[in-house]
């Protein structure tokens, strides 16, 4: 079966899509998935964060697109423990092509993006892109391959309106079958009970505004969950009734639409 492309991205910083990136890996890896996760945040990696040092024969996602002569499986770095595979990021060098506007190398980029998803297609049953935040041609070259995008919002007006704004002026230009999702994450406890009006006027202004996205459960801000994270992929933790459960729902509704 032809693996399937999700991309996790947001309009800023800060939103926790990283560590959402880490928990869907998981998530289907655990029901035995072969997946794949590439961190294309080009402007603040830090998937290698998260897990033992790779050896030092192993490529980086930046290496693949700035030399010809790798192929995309030099960059793969296997974490056994956690049942699911990995392509590191390096911060940029001062003069790299990756942040840049030079259209011309993105057009080049975007082929080699494309040429590495046939490969790993025939591999991999998910590849998950953790792209970088913002409208930059990195992100736009990503967005053009996903088949799913979950863009993720913090609750305040900035991220909300920028990420709208994102929505309508990059995501509506592409015409391809790709099917978007908006995630609230780390939702204070407030607004789901006396502030869950002001939750649910975001969620129709991005209703109203993007008919064409869909609105994933919004999950919760854990404490345990933010502590915990700074210590490894490997030590996720799970067991927080809270977040587990609309997760949980959240990617069922991902394993129905990609038939995995």
């Amino acid at each position: 079966m032809k693996g399937k492309f999700l991309m996790i991205h947001s309009y800023k910083g800060g939103t926790g899509k990283t560590a959402l990136s880490l928990y869907i890996a998981k998530y289907f890896a655990d029901k035995g998935k072969k997946v794949l996760l590439i961190d294309a945040d080009f402007q603040a990696p830090s998937l290698f964060s998260f897990f033992p040092k790779p050896g030092e024969d192993t490529k980086t996602f930046n290496d693949y697109l700035e030399a010809p002569e790798h192929s995309i499986f030099d960059c793969i770095y296997p974490s056994v423990k956690e049942k699911y595979d990995v392509i590191f990021s390096r911060p940029p060098e001062t003069g790299s092509k990756v942040l840049s506007t030079d259209t011309q190398w993105h057009r080049v980029a975007l082929a080699r993006i494309i040429h590495a998803n046939t490969e790993l297609s025939r591999r991999y049953d998910l590849i998950i892109y953790d792209t970088g935040p913002g409208l930059n041609l990195m992100a736009t070259n990503i967005l053009a391959v996903a088949e799913i995008a979950i863009i993720v919002v913090r609750p305040n007006d900035y991220s909300v309106m920028g990420t709208l704004l994102m929505l309508k002026e990059i995501y509506s230009s592409f015409s391809q079958q790709r099917k978007d999702f908006v995630l609230f994450n780390q939702v204070p406890p407030k607004f789901f009970s006396i502030k869950k009006k002001i939750l649910n006027n975001w969620l129709n202004l991005i209703k109203d505004g993007y008919p064409k996205a869909e609105i994933l459960e919004a999950l919760p801000y854990s404490e345990h969950i933010s502590t915990t994270l700074g210590v490894g992929a490997y030590n996720l933790p799970i067991d927080v009734p809270q977040f587990r459960e609309p997760f949980e729902r959240n990617m069922k509704r991902l394993e129905k639409l990609f038939k995995l």
